[in-house]
């Protein structure tokens, strides 16, 4: 196992792995209700219900996977930001300290 100290590095691991373990979750569900639907072969108009709905569902899995990439890239982003931020903060306050010296001396 890769070791790190970098927060950004763990928290998407965790994101992605929780993504996957959801979308496991979420197929595992929909094989469990096709077996169901097994049952009733009686009627064939169902059958095109079943379908239609099918399409429905993994439309909205889709969505929802890629309402989660985007939410995962804005955070990245945010963090990304935050980041230039201090940089930014770090330098002029070595300049100031730089300053300062030079005015001492």
């Amino acid at each position: 196992m890769i070791q790190t100290k970098n927060p950004v590095v763990i928290i998407t691991t965790i994101i992605i792995i929780t993504i996957i373990i959801i979308i496991i979750i979420i197929n595992k569900d929909d094989d469990d209700d096709d077996d169901d639907d097994d049952d009733d072969d009686d009627d064939d108009d169902d059958d095109d219900d079943d379908d239609d709905d099918d399409d429905d569902k993994n439309n909205n899995n889709n969505y929802l996977e890629e309402e989660e990439q985007q939410q995962q890239q804005q955070w990245q982003q945010q963090q990304q930001k935050k980041r230039k931020k201090k940089k930014k903060k770090k330098k002029k306050k070595k300049k100031k300290k730089k300053k300062k010296k030079k005015k001492k001396n």
